[in-house]
């Protein structure tokens, strides 16, 4: 309260000391006061009560699950999509980026993989499983848009990077509690090589690059 208020103590002071022809004023503006403490105090002690209840907690929660979908229609992306709910109810990188042939580069997930999951009634469909049904319907691939993407002239192996123990993270960051992707590991060589350096592997040229061209 004096944190909001510093000056309170002081407009206190100089009404109590304030007398005669003023004392009815005086007494008409410490029952404002009083009335103003008793305001505030009663508001504290109500929001305590109710953030403690699990009905309080609910409407918190759903204000945040609002906020989350306003962030996640926001992204650039052709469907709201979190990697982090999907994280939550099971899901590891793998089981949607699969690495299918030679495991060089990991995959997207099809449309019917995620309709699999998405079985939601027609009377209450999210966002997500309308555009997903709609790609369905047009036999459509999702335009994902890419986040981590090499030059043309780089080959990276996803299958040789997963095999020794390098995780997703160490190259894509916190994708598993993340809402909204964005790149924030970088790309460069300079990363890669300290990278190989700081775990014992190979930093020839041709690893990576095709010399020959």
């Amino acid at each position: 309260m004096l944190f909001l208020y510093p000056n309170l103590p002081a407009i206190l002071s100089n009404m109590l000391m304030m007398k005669g022809k003023n004392q009815k004023k005086i007494n008409i503006k410490m029952w404002y006061v009083r009335y103003f403490l008793i305001l505030m105090s009663s508001t504290f002690l109500i929001g305590l009560f109710f953030f403690s209840s699990s009905e309080g907690m609910m409407l918190f929660n759903k204000g945040n699950i609002l906020a989350y979908n306003l962030n996640v229609l926001n992204s650039n992306q052709p469907i709201p999509f979190s990697h982090r709910k999907h994280n939550d109810v099971g899901l590891s990188c793998l089981d949607c980026h699969q690495m299918l042939g030679s495991g060089e580069t990991a995959g997207f997930p099809s449309i019917d993989f995620c309709v699999a999951c998405h079985q939601e009634s027609n009377k209450k469909q999210s966002t997500l499983s309308i555009k997903l049904k709609t790609y369905k319907k047009e036999d459509k691939t999702i335009p994902w848009v890419r986040v981590y993407k090499l030059p043309d002239y780089i080959f990276m192996s996803h299958k040789k990077h997963v095999e020794p123990g390098v995780t997703c993270k160490i190259c894509h960051g916190p994708v598993s509690k993340r809402d909204i992707l964005k790149k924030e590991v970088s790309t460069s060589m300079k990363f890669c090589m300290e990278c190989h350096q700081s775990r014992g592997a190979s930093i020839e040229c041709n690893l990576c690059h095709e010399l020959n061209q």
